[in-house]
């Protein structure tokens, strides 16, 4: 199966979501299809298809796992990361929404408690942002942090998830 995406409509806005044999490999707000194709094949070296006609449960899978739904917990492929990146997505993964924890906890979680930066660093890169809550990690000095779209939509995802963020 040839790597396939779907546009996805999220409540910040539209998700271009890339998909194959072994999960979604890409979620990016963009203005346009030819601008999720051009970073697609940039990042991930395949230039992936629009699905013209993608199957409605997939669809509606991807609807709520962007929502947060857990009971949709998405296949995503990290097989393009290292092994260090998949696991801090990994755990970041499993912070539940709502809660947030800083970098220097996710480094601690996965055993490499000085490399707050290379978690910082990697959620800055993640593919599959929404599908890995990233959004739910900060800086820890009452700073929010960096985010892949943004300040401001990293805290109205919060918002959205009954943080208060200052």
């Amino acid at each position: 199966m040839a790597t396939a995406y779907v546009r996805v409509p999220t409540k910040i806005g539209d998700a271009f979501v890339a998909y194959g044999r072994d999960g979604v490999d890409a979620v990016r707000l963009v203005e346009s299809d030819a601008a999720f194709v051009k970073w697609h094949a940039k990042r991930l070296k395949t230039t992936p298809l629009r699905d013209p006609k993608p199957p409605a449960d997939v669809v509606d899978k991807l609807k709520r796992g962007l929502a947060g739904d857990k009971g949709a917990r998405v296949t995503i492929d990290l097989g393009a990361l290292t092994d260090f990146q998949r696991l801090v997505l990994e755990k970041t993964r499993d912070i539940a929404r709502g809660q947030v924890r800083t970098y220097a906890w996710l480094a601690n979680e996965v055993k490499r408690p000085r490399s707050a930066l290379a978690v910082r660093t990697t959620l800055a890169n993640n593919p599959v942002p929404l599908l890995v809550p990233c959004h739910r990690v900060v800086a820890g000095d009452d700073a929010i942090g960096e985010y892949v779209f943004g300040p401001a939509v990293k805290k109205k995802l919060l918002a959205l998830e009954g943080v208060k963020i200052d």
